[in-house]
């Protein structure tokens, strides 16, 4: 009979790593994802031998947690092969050659690395995958669905680093955007963005088709409107029903939001904790509106069933891993429905 392997502590000799990184690779090898947080790690690292820590790990309530998300993610994914392809559809959309896919990737890259702030930085670094994937989205319909426009019309609602990198690619594009009101003239938050015009607007307040009437008469060939629903105290049908108004007939939208049925939003039901974020008193108060907060996260059906009722044309729905490294987690290794993002092309 072989004997069980000793521990390798248990005749004082240390570790090879801190028993806090134990903890994380126990994580990972019997959850499949990683501690909620560092005080987790820390109750967990008091353990006396290896066979403790497993034992307090497949015996202990985050395993049960975790057995009932498996059982809950083969419900709530059951059209996986459906999104599977419907992500692998959006990749063949948006691919285009190589030299410009380089270009965009080394224009991200320069922006994080000459961020004049910690936070620019930050922001850039986070958002690569989702502003590759954008700038493709937009060089993409460009190249392969309006090629007999001479100057396509387009408009980034909610300018982000990313709107810069259009015109680097495409330079003949005719490009505005669109941004909460600020004490900057228009003209300034424009020359920002390498736009041509900018357009103050509050979505919560007022479309943006009612505040600014001749872009009916005017519209644009594509709007951008990515990381955007989820901030606005309105629905979605009445938000892409405003953008629909201001894009010509074939004209396009390009939509990211976060995925309401990702894995870490999973995790959070099975453990009885909605995904919803919750507010402290005050912190939406008039004037100090939190632009960082999320009023809603949608699920995929929602967008979709939103702009089918806006008499739009979904040509591509992608899950997307845009916040965090799908290895982590073995519910979004596994189910691209479970990735964190979600983004749209559809076609009025």
């Amino acid at each position: 009979m072989v004997s069980p392997p000793r521990d390798p502590n248990q005749d004082g000799t240390p570790l090879p790593i801190q028993k806090t990184e134990v903890v994380r690779l126990a994580y990972q090898l019997l959850l499949g994802r990683e501690p909620a947080n560092e005080d987790v790690i820390s109750s967990l690292a008091n353990f006396r031998d290896i066979w403790e820590l497993r034992n307090r790990f497949l015996l202990g309530e985050e395993h049960e947690v975790h057995e009932r998300i498996l059982r809950i993610a083969e419900l709530v994914y059951a059209d996986e092969p459906i999104v599977r392809k419907g992500t692998e559809d959006f990749d063949a959309l948006i691919s285009i050659d190589r030299q410009s896919e380089t270009k965009v990737r080394n224009l991200i890259q320069g922006d994080a690395q000459s961020a004049e702030s910690a936070q620019h930085q930050k922001y850039s670094t986070f958002h690569a995958q989702r502003f590759f994937d954008q700038v493709r989205s937009v060089i993409a319909i460009r190249q392969k669905m309006l090629a007999e426009v001479a100057r396509p019309r387009v408009l980034d609602v909610g300018s982000s680093p990313v709107t810069l990198m259009y015109r680097e690619i495409a330079p003949e594009i005719e490009l505005s955007t669109a941004n909460l009101p600020s004490n900057r003239p228009a003209e300034e938050a424009a020359q920002q963005f390498g736009a041509i015009r900018n357009y103050y607007i509050d979505l919560e307040l007022e479309p943006l088709s009612e505040r600014y009437p001749e872009l009916i008469a005017e519209p644009f060939d594509i709007v951008v409107f990515c990381e955007v629903i989820e901030h606005v105290r309105a629905t979605p049908e009445e938000m892409l029903a405003d953008l629909f108004k201001i894009i010509r007939p074939g004209g396009f939208l390009i939509m990211s939001t976060p995925n309401a049925m990702s894995a870490s939003n999973l995790t959070r039901l099975a453990s009885g904790r909605k995904g919803d974020l919750i507010y402290k008193r005050g912190e939406w108060a008039a004037g100090r509106r939190p632009r960082h907060l999320h009023v809603r996260e949608y699920t995929k059906n929602e967008i979709r069933n939103a702009l089918t009722a806006c008499g739009s044309n979904v040509l591509a729905h992608a899950l997307k891993d845009y916040y965090s490294d799908t290895r982590r987690n073995i519910i979004a290794a596994q189910y691209v429905s479970a990735r964190d993002a979600q983004i749209v092309i559809a076609r009025k």
